[in-house]
């Protein structure tokens, strides 16, 4: 198929570019499994470019232009895998500026790509611009709530509550070892430490002994380890894990939709919504990984065994988005996906491969009501 050779023959081709660019350059290499990821996710970017140029329907394609921008985050690694952030982020904080920004607009366009989809799921029949202002307005709404600090003061994470916490003790840490030449315990530094309550970066109130000590347990735990990034970064990975919970009830609601009424919907769409059901819960995962491990070290350990199962998830999404084009680009699967648009009534939920087999090994077609499956009456 013409549409497949091209995506392969653009897709290796910017591997060697990519590949050239890495020994020209000599960055740091980050791990080979993340590499293998932004391999992957480079694929499924051209997938997506692809299915959206070989759309039959106008409306069908805005979905994938959505997955394909969220795909489009892999370029954004690489400017980050090179340092080229250097050239646009003029501060000493750059690469945790770069960071942050990255995560935030990969969390933002993750969400952009599920809303509108089930936005266009519920809201089949009104316009493409209509379901963009009804997903821009959620997710700006999202993104303004949890991300708006970030953009206000680029450098919110480095005046948090907690990094206020960790100069505080850290210093008293010294000053003890300076006079008694040995570690601290928590309670023999608890009188030289002040602890204030922050709101907006404002002291409103100071923590009484009993949390003042508990926080100087806890903040000690990150001092011993030397595992201040984690400590850092822990309000930005707050709230993308809010940010996937805010997804995953859009992707349930998407199943709950589609339980209750079954209405006929594109090809492979099904499927695709339950890998990306398994990528957002599992990246839920690594947020949380990140926020509960004291140990930077621990986390990447644990983050590098995750990424082989999000790599397998992604490729997941690498056959149905190939099975996705291949249909569309049939004499069947064209005239299916007009129909969808144009006589919804008129027709029934494609079955593809995989109903099939479902049908076949675990269901008795005998037994079905036929509420998934039956011919619809045309009005």
């Amino acid at each position: 198929m013409k549409q497949v050779k091209i995506t392969v023959l653009l897709w290796l081709s910017n591997l060697m570019l990519f590949g050239f660019a890495y020994i020209i350059y000599k960055p740091e290499l980050p791990s080979f499994i993340v590499i293998l990821g932004n391999i992957v996710q480079l694929l499924l970017f051209y997938l997506s470019l692809m299915i959206f140029i070989s759309e039959p329907t106008i409306k069908n394609r805005f979905v994938f232009l959505n997955f394909s921008l969220f795909f489009s985050n892999v370029f954004l690694q690489l400017v980050y895998n090179f340092g080229l952030y250097h050239l646009f982020l003029k501060s000493k904080y750059a690469s945790v500026f770069a960071y942050q920004y990255f995560y935030i607009f990969f969390q933002m366009t993750l969400a952009f790509a599920i809303v509108y989809l089930v936005v266009d799921f519920l809201f089949r029949n009104i316009g493409v611009l209509k379901k963009y202002l009804i997903a821009f307005a959620i997710i700006f709404t999202l993104g303004t709530y949890y991300f708006i600090n970030f953009f206000t003061s680029p450098d919110y994470l480095y005046n948090t509550e907690n990094i206020s916490y960790y100069k505080a003790v850290s210093k008293a840490i010294e000053d003890y070892r300076a006079e008694n030449n040995r570690e601290p315990l928590p309670n023999e530094i608890l009188d030289k430490v002040e602890l204030n309550i922050l709101k907006d970066n404002l002291n409103v109130g100071i923590l009484n002994k009993e949390a003042k000590l508990a926080k100087i347990k806890n903040i000690m735990l990150y001092i011993e380890s030397n595992s201040w990034i984690v400590l850092l970064y822990q309000p930005l990975h707050y709230n993308l894990l809010y940010m996937n919970v805010f997804i995953l009830l859009f992707i349930f609601l998407y199943f709950g939709y589609q339980y209750a009424k079954d209405p006929p919907q594109g090809a492979y769409i099904d499927k695709i919504m339950y890998v990306m059901l398994f990528i957002v819960s599992l990246d839920s995962l690594h947020q949380w990984a990140f926020i509960k491990n004291v140990e930077y070290s621990e986390y990447m350990s644990l983050f590098d065994i995750g990424q082989y199962f999000s790599i397998a998830a992604y490729g997941g999404l690498v056959i149905f988005f190939y099975a996705r084009l291949k249909f569309i680009k049939s004499v069947v699967g064209e005239f299916y996906e007009v129909e969808l648009q144009t006589n919804p009534e008129g027709i029934t939920r494609w079955i593809d491969g995989i109903d099939r087999f479902i049908l076949n090994h675990f269901t008795n077609p005998r037994d079905l009501k036929g509420r998934l499956f039956e011919q619809r009456a045309k009005q």
